[in-house]
């Protein structure tokens, strides 16, 4: 049994990759749980610590119709069908960011290939 330590964080991020050239897609879920206190006091002596990290690749397909994105994982028996809706900024085509089912935010990074993650 791990003892309770009340400053451990759980931190969570989910990244959407999409291949505008085709319709190939991807959803990169990774986790950390860390204390930011330690974290914090290593770093103030010169120290780093690592913290374990997963992560879950959620491959599948995507389309766009109407502003929106739907991914389709390639297998639904352990994931759904997700959709996102896609905002521009104004008076532009230019993708801005994008709003998930339940509201959260993901930015648009900045890399070859479009790629979009919530917390960016």
């Amino acid at each position: 049994m791990k003892p309770k330590n009340d400053s451990m964080l759980l931190e969570t991020k989910r990244t959407l990759e999409y291949d505008e050239s085709g319709n190939n897609a991807r959803i990169i879920i990774s986790s950390k749980e860390y204390d930011p206190i330690k974290d914090q006091q290593a770093k103030k002596e010169g120290n780093r610590l690592v913290w374990q990290e997963t992560a879950e690749l959620i491959n599948g397909r995507y389309k766009i119709e109407n502003s929106i994105l739907t991914f389709t994982p390639e297998k639904l028996n352990n994931n759904e069908v997700r959709t996102f809706k896609l905002v521009y900024k104004l008076k532009t085509k230019n993708l801005d960011y994008l709003k998930d089912e339940m509201n959260n935010k993901y930015g648009v990074g900045n890399c070859s290939k479009p790629i979009v993650g919530m917390g960016l």
